[in-house]
């Protein structure tokens, strides 16, 4: 009898493709439960090394998890402390700003008129109102400082997570060989999300510091917020830095006008044109063998399934999903289509058990 035609590459890929779509819509039913579990994960995988090198400083585990907590905490209440302080700031200055808005859009509607845009388009309670960019901007601020709260819930859960990771350890070692190709795979995922943050964070922060820089040259106010929104959103893969240009825009022109506004973002579209076409490719192709089309197209997938969140964590939930497929030779070559030329699938090759002298 011939082959079954689930046992092809052509039965295989269409009983994954299935099964992909019956899981994401899965997922998405439950993502408002999943998403910050698999977020606080990432966090204790990304903070693990740094609690294994207090360790081996002679630091005990729980005191070295403590430490990165505190030190983690610390870090949170400054920048949080900073972003609402500005964010009360913005809120206090925003009738002064829709003043100048009125002001400096004045000769715009003026124009507009001339080229025969109702004068109705710029009244009071329309989207392109003064008001209505005050409000907008309003509403912004209080969406930031909403989400404030859930740092902590983040913050308790990775302390936890990472104070079970040895016990967790144990358990592999006791029921799996160290040297089977789950625990090698495993690991070798775990190495890769902690290279993917590492990377995201040094990209990050590249962008953050010269976008604050260009903020500041054209006297934009609260640049360092701006700069801090940028940092946040880049984890968001190809298109977070672009959402994080639309406040400090807006703020330019309210400050400004649109000659400077539109000037604010022809350089943040440089800065961000040099760092997904120049330094960042060639970080997160050396570190994790991803094709760029296949992180920008999980950033939208995951976005739809989990939200903000799952954008954040498309990058890692692809690298898993390519553990999954590496793991078997029928959906190999799906792990080698999702990836640059440069990925090698971990050795899961046994090693050979050494013969007893006799």
């Amino acid at each position: 009898m011939g082959a079954s035609i689930y046992s092809t590459p052509f039965g295989v890929t269409v009983i994954l493709g299935a099964g992909t779509l019956l899981l994401l819509f899965l997922l998405k039913t439950m993502g408002s439960v999943i998403a910050p579990i698999l977020f606080t994960f990432t966090l204790a995988v990304t903070v693990a090394p740094f609690i294994k090198r207090l360790e081996r400083r002679g630091m005990g585990h729980g005191l070295a998890v403590a430490a990165v907590f505190l030190g983690a905490f610390c870090v949170a209440a400054v920048i949080l402390a900073i972003i609402v302080g500005q964010l009360t700031v913005f809120t206090e200055r925003i009738p002064q700003y829709q003043a100048i808005l009125s002001q400096n859009l004045a000769p715009v509607i003026a124009r507009a008129q001339e080229l025969g845009i109702a004068k109705d388009t710029f009244a009071s309670g329309t989207p392109l109102s003064p008001d209505a960019l005050a409000r907008a901007g309003l509403q912004f601020a209080r969406s930031i400082l909403a989400q404030l709260g859930t740092f902590a819930v983040f913050l308790f859960l990775m302390l936890v997570m990472a104070a079970e990771g040895p016990a967790v350890g144990r358990t592999l070692e006791t029921h799996v060989p160290p040297h089977s190709p789950l625990v090698i795979r495993y690991r070798a995922f775990l190495h890769e999300v902690q290279a993917q943050y590492r990377i995201a964070t040094l990209s990050n922060s590249v962008s953050a510091v010269a976008l604050t820089i260009a903020y500041l040259a054209f006297r934009i106010d609260f640049a360092l917020l701006w700069g801090l929104l940028t940092f946040f959103l880049s984890y968001i893969p190809r298109f977070g830095m672009l959402v994080s240009f639309i406040p400090p825009v807006l703020m330019a022109l309210v400050l400004h006008g649109p000659s400077t506004a539109l000037s604010v973002l022809l350089l943040a579209f440089a800065i961000n044109i040099v760092m997904d076409n120049v330094i960042t490719p060639r970080l997160t192709g050396k570190g994790l063998s991803l094709r760029l089309s296949v992180v920008a197209i999980a950033a939208i997938v995951w976005l739809w399934v989990f939200g903000a969140l799952g954008a954040i964590l498309s990058v890692s939930l692809m690298l898993f999903i390519r553990m999954i497929l590496a793991s078997s030779p029928q959906t190999l070559p799906l792990a080698y289509a999702l990836s640059t030329e440069s990925y090698a699938p971990p050795d899961v090759t046994p090693e050979p058990e050494a013969k007893a002298p006799k």
